[in-house]
């Protein structure tokens, strides 16, 4: 497989999680079911001014995989915190165990790389720390996406204060937030939905769920983009769609996140109502799946039956 530009996706990037940043950070790929992952290296690139900008943070050999089963892996560390789903590869490495995914200005790449082994290590890739890649030992990206940090309040989009990102020139994306506001964000989640990205802060506490803070949501590429009632980072499993690409909102009353099948992410959701994360009819959520006006176990084994049988029952 010689992998042509965007046969092979970063489908969700979530860099920046509450807490311990190593057990929920992970970068998403996105490819034909239970391909060969041969040649392919994920490459993050630090972008932070004076703290050596376009050296390796992270170098990821994935040729000794194969994709999902069903079409996706997931790259983090090895005490990975996430549930994910049946036929999901998880790659593991150690290096995210201490938080190797920038949560400032970075780039994140699937390059591929047949004839060359990429250091694995850190590696300087722009010597003289001016922005444009010196090296680039790879055959082709295979798909790029990069953002900024905020930073300085006020600060203009291309404020040097923001660092440096390479996707641009590499044929990628910058998914920074490009507004000219003193509350301009530096992203916790990148994510494709139909032909949009996203770009997003997130909410929630450990151990999730994660959803989108409405302020700081930007679709930085695709125009008719908007997204579904309930959005949340799902881990190898397909984004969480949107109204603009097949759907006109919740379909299923069991079915809280809307990937189209009733299963124990659902019922992760039904478990922050008990807990009192989460309200019922508050934002997505509805508990209360008999219309007693309660949130209780009589809703709990209702959805648990859906979920034995993966089907929403209407």
């Amino acid at each position: 497989n010689d992998f042509a530009a965007g046969s092979v996706l970063l489908n969700e990037l979530f860099i920046n999680s509450p807490g311990n940043d190593g057990q929920h950070e992970y970068a998403e790929i996105s490819a034909a079911a239970g391909v060969g992952l041969g040649s392919l290296y994920f490459v993050v690139l630090d972008g932070d001014t004076g703290e050596g900008e376009g050296s390796s943070d992270l170098v990821v050999d994935l040729g000794a995989f194969l994709n999902g089963s069903n079409g996706f892996s997931v790259v983090g560390s090895p005490s990975f915190d996430f549930t994910t789903p049946a036929g999901a590869t998880l790659i593991g490495d150690s290096r995210l165990d201490v938080e190797a995914l920038a949560n400032d200005s970075g780039t994140y790449a699937i390059v591929y790389s047949p004839t060359t082994p990429l250091f694995t290590g850190s590696f300087d890739y722009d010597w003289d720390n001016d922005g444009i890649l010196d090296s680039q030992p790879w055959t082709r990206v295979v798909d790029t996406f990069g953002w900024l940090t905020d930073g300085d309040a006020g600060s203009p989009p291309n404020d040097p204060s923001r660092g440096f990102q390479y996707a641009t020139q590499l044929g990628g994306i910058d998914a920074s937030d490009p507004r000219d506001v003193n509350d301009r964000f530096t992203a916790d989640v990148l994510n494709r939905i139909c032909d949009c990205v996203w770009s997003m802060d997130v909410l929630g506490t450990l151990p999730g769920p994660f959803f989108n803070d409405p302020l700081e949501t930007i679709a930085v590429v695709g125009g008719d983009c908007t997204l579904s009632e309930f959005w949340e980072v799902t881990p190898g499993a397909a984004n969480i769609g949107s109204d603009a690409c097949g759907g006109s909102g919740p379909t299923c009353d069991y079915d809280f996140n809307q990937d189209e099948n009733v299963d124990l992410l659902d019922a992760q959701q039904m478990a922050q109502v008990f807990v009192g994360l989460l309200t019922p009819e508050a934002n997505w959520l509805d508990g209360d799946l008999n219309g007693d006006e309660n949130a209780d176990l009589t809703d709990a084994q209702i959805l648990a039956a859906y979920v034995v049988t993966g089907d929403c029952g209407l």
